[in-house]
């Protein structure tokens, strides 16, 4: 059984449909990924399939399809923030993407794309 409350009776229907039910009721036409609210179909249709980048740097003018990217670019580029610390080294980083690749390769050794053409090329000219 469920706890959550809401206050407000849309709210409740919402999450019983897409949280209980599962539903997502809207489906972009071109890639088939389903939405539970339009405003996010649109939102999606606006940034991926036409390639709008509304966010603009006022100190660079490079342009962003989200906000949170253009906050995250003007922290690290133009404040020069790294607000992300690996727990083992203190190495600090500007995005936490940058953390978590950092841990992953330099802590655990881990490389998840191998490039199957190198080993070819080595044993050609061995």
């Amino acid at each position: 059984m469920c706890a959550k409350r809401f206050d407000v009776k849309h709210s409740l229907l919402l999450h019983i449909k897409t949280v209980h039910e599962g539903r997502k009721d809207f489906t972009c036409d071109k890639s088939g990924e389903e939405f539970i609210k339009e405003s996010h179909l649109l939102f999606h249709l606006k940034k991926i399939h036409e390639g709008r980048k509304d966010y603009e740097c006022d100190k660079c003018k490079k342009k962003f399809g989200k906000n949170s990217d253009l906050i995250r670019h003007q922290n690290t580029v133009h404040e020069g923030r790294q607000d992300f610390a690996c727990d083992k080294c203190e190495k600090k980083f500007g995005s936490k993407s940058d953390l978590l690749k950092h841990q992953r390769l330099v802590h655990e050794g881990r490389k998840n794309y191998a490039c199957d053409k190198l080993q070819a090329e080595i044993w050609r000219q061995i």
